[in-house]
């Protein structure tokens, strides 16, 4: 979206420019070359680079690291110069319960995907983000470059089976995120949809 917008921009300043030398009035339509298209068009280029430069200045980073003692969540929103960082640490023995959810939000016609966290202790307000609750932390899983759903099963795995904790300190550790074969997923979600 940024670049499409600084090419508009780049657009916009290359009419103004052109009709102000006089040098080229064949990037717009036969006719079209006055003074008040140039003036329109240096406007909209200040409004798009505008445009541009507040969305490069809009960044959210979530980073979850996965211990045998606990989960950790960092993350991290900016938005121009406000910068809002949580660094939340969650033992195994604070989650009380572990389920997937959805934001509601819907980007065509899949919601994101979010791991809901449960906790039996307060969520402190200086470690919360804007979906976390007093008793629930959200980990934004469609942020994160794994996939969703293993990555669900990893958590769930752990928090139910705590002698399986020591598999995240071995070498293979990764091997635990990759996603089962495509086949295999497949099969999965129709045996889910007949079910239900």
């Amino acid at each position: 979206m940024t670049a499409i917008l600084l090419g508009i921009t780049a657009y916009g300043v290359t009419i103004s420019i052109g009709w102000l030398t006089g040098v080229s009035k064949s990037l717009v339509p036969f006719g079209r070359a006055t003074q008040e298209i140039a003036i329109i068009s240096a406007t909209g280029a200040a409004v798009t680079g505008a445009g541009a430069l507040l969305l490069a200045s809009v960044r959210f980073t979530t980073v979850l690291h996965i211990y045998p003692n606990g989960i950790r969540r960092y993350a991290r929103r900016r938005i121009v110069f406000s910068i809002r960082e949580s660094d939340l640490f969650l033992h195994w023995d604070e989650i009380a319960q572990i389920s997937p959810g959805d934001l509601g939000v819907r980007v065509g016609s899949a919601p994101h995907p979010v791991i809901a966290l449960t906790t039996t202790s307060l969520v402190p307000q200086a470690f919360r983000t804007h979906h976390d609750g007093d008793y629930s932390v959200a980990i934004m899983a469609h942020k994160l470059v794994s996939e969703p759903n293993t990555l669900f099963a990893l958590l769930k795995r752990l928090h139910e089976k705590p002698h399986d904790r020591k598999l995240i300190s071995e070498p293979s550790a990764t091997e635990l995120l990759r996603p089962p074969p495509l086949r295999e997923r497949f099969r999965s979600a129709r045996a889910h949809k007949a079910k239900a």
